[in-house]
């Protein structure tokens, strides 16, 4: 116990700890990212195509339209080609 107490903490030791720290910190940040890029499949975000009542895909903010304006555009949350008209549980405006 006495060692602890008279034991002197230097610089050196501190910059270590810290950047270990920081280290750590930055390791869930990673993991959430890379889970986050991948996209799940349509079944599993309940996409369905030219639902009445509902908005469609070329309203949300993940819809990425085709470059032409024209035929089926792509989205950030769900893999494949998605139809402008279609809508998912996952829509955001």
């Amino acid at each position: 116990m006495d060692k602890i107490k008279n034991r002197v903490v230097s610089r050196r030791d501190l910059l270590k700890t810290s950047a270990s720290l920081a280290g750590i910190s930055i390791i869930p940040t990673v993991l959430i990212r890379d889970a986050a890029a991948a996209k799940m499949t349509k079944a599993s975000a309940h996409y369905e195509i030219h639902l009445k009542g509902k908005p469609d895909c070329d309203d949300c903010v993940h819809y990425i339209a085709v470059k032409s304006g024209k035929g089926n555009g792509a989205c950030r949350l769900v893999e494949g080609d998605i139809n402008p008209h279609g809508w998912c549980q996952y829509f955001q405006q």
